[in-house]
């Protein structure tokens, strides 16, 4: 997504240059530009962030399973602490 936000904006670019653009507009657009990507950045850092929480929830591999409190073992933990037991 961001790398077709960076085209789109190269290319508005190469048409202001194209129509030789007063470097008043061109600074305006540029920080249009630059906020945009900034708005994409966050949205994806926080789209980043829902998909962590929801992969960990269903795969946490920070921690081995026997260092893990008892209520944070997930259920391969458990399966896990099983198979090793017997």
């Amino acid at each position: 997504m961001e790398d077709l936000l960076k085209i789109r904006q190269e290319h508005e670019k190469a048409q202001e240059k194209q129509r030789q653009v007063s470097k008043e507009e061109r600074r305006k657009k540029d920080k249009k530009r630059r906020a945009e990507r900034e708005i994409m950045r966050k949205h994806r850092k926080k789209v980043d962030g829902v998909v962590d929480k929801i992969v960990g929830k269903a795969f946490d591999a920070t921690k081995h399973w026997g260092q893990k409190a008892l209520d944070a073992m997930t259920t391969r933990d458990w399966r896990i602490l099983r198979e090793v037991s017997r």
